[in-house]
């Protein structure tokens, strides 16, 4: 009989794991699912609709998991929604998850990008300089695997700024590291241009055509340069 109730109380400590289990995984499942439901409500052409929908989503796949993933897109989502201090909040919370590395560095960026363009609408200099220092660190982050991504991303910002010399150098710095960053060949041929350096724009536009001979915006400054 001893050994019955042994048997019986294993069994229902067992069962009462497995359940809890089950639970949990449904549980991220279900998170999941919200989670791609948020991202498909993106577009685009986003609305404050779209956004105020897919964070629903995202609320609800945070009610069923906390994931570093899910909070970054909810600081995205709070900031399109010009909610920026949350936002900030909810990056911060999501790198307090200690995400791996990948994905850690991808909501820096992410965070970086977001208070550049806040930052730059609202000529808020202490935004934009944090977006910088982020870039900064970022391009020499072992974990980041597209440092030529924080240059280029640097490199707006200081086009917007109209220092050009500034935007060479980080522009080459991002084709130095990646060749076949059309953008950034792109980039470098428009600055090339402000800067009056007609023979860096032409050879820049043409390896972005020969990249993309559909560029519409290498095929625009190409003319242009023609006339020089």
């Amino acid at each position: 009989m001893k050994t019955q109730k042994i048997f019986l109380y294993f069994f229902i400590i067992i069962a009462f794991i497995f359940f809890i289990n089950c639970g949990k995984k449904k549980n991220k499942e279900l998170a999941q699912t919200y989670y791609k439901m948020s991202l498909l409500e993106l577009n685009d052409q986003n609305t404050d609709n779209t956004y105020r929908k897919s964070l629903d989503y995202i609320n609800k796949a945070l009610a069923q998991q906390k994931r570093a993933e899910y909070l970054a897109l909810k600081a995205t989502l709070l900031f399109r929604l010009n909610y920026e201090d949350e936002g900030l909040f909810y990056f911060d919370e999501a790198l307090l998850c200690n995400p791996d590395s990948a994905v850690r560095t991808e909501i820096l960026n992410n965070k970086a990008c977001l208070l550049a363009e806040n930052g730059m609408k609202n000529n808020d200099l202490n935004k934009i300089n944090e977006a910088l220092e982020l870039w900064t660190m970022l391009q020499l982050d072992k974990d980041y695997l597209t440092p030529e991504v924080a240059y280029v991303n640097s490199a707006k910002v200081f086009f917007n700024k109209k220092d050009y010399k500034k935007v060479n150098d980080l522009l080459f710095k991002a084709v130095y590291l990646s060749p076949g960053y059309l953008d950034a060949h792109y980039y470098l041929a428009c600055n090339a241009y402000f800067l009056e350096d007609f023979f860096l724009a032409n050879k820049q536009v043409q390896t972005v055509l020969y990249l993309e001979p559909n560029h519409k915006g290498a095929q625009e400054l190409a003319n242009i340069l023609r006339n020089k």
